[in-house]
């Protein structure tokens, strides 16, 4: 089970991953690399508005989510995550989450740009201690070990 562990600070897991375009449930070429923060208290997977601009994600409907901030009525976009684990400088373990149903938020409300909420965290393993987090990423639709290309994330 590929596992990485992440340095909580401030209070915040923050860890990178990529995010890809599907069209139907394929996967499209393009893929970018953001910034995700682990949220125990959110219910839902969020993406910020940068995420979708640089994507040109078009969203496939619209739902209700309860927050902080009260209930709002935001639009939905399917996409796919790929959590990248470093494995040596040459090779590195890719897990991806196919077909995630995804919200958009305003990024000062999620804090970066992407928010992995409890419908993701729960199909990873995640443990805290003190001021670190362990997540193992068994819990994927897929898993490949890839050579890095020098030059390339």
């Amino acid at each position: 089970m590929p596992t990485f562990r992440v340095p909580v600070q401030n209070r915040q897991i923050l860890f990178k991953v990529r995010v890809y375009k599907l069209f139907g449930a394929l996967p499209v070429e393009q893929t970018e690399t953001f910034t995700a923060l682990l949220d125990t208290g959110a219910t839902v997977t969020a993406i910020s508005q940068n995420v979708a601009k640089s994507l040109a994600l078009k969203p496939h409907g619209w739902g209700k989510v309860e927050g902080v901030h009260g209930s709002q009525n935001l639009d939905k976009y399917l996409v796919g995550i790929e959590i990248p684990v470093q494995i040596s400088d040459m090779f590195e373990y890719k897990s991806e989450i196919n077909l995630l149903e995804v919200f958009l938020l305003k990024s000062q409300e999620i804090g970066s740009d992407v928010l992995f909420g409890m419908n993701l965290i729960s199909r990873l393993h995640v443990t805290l201690h003190q001021d670190l987090c362990v997540i193992s990423v068994d819990g994927c639709s897929k898993h490949s070990l890839v050579q890095k290309i020098s030059g390339r994330d």
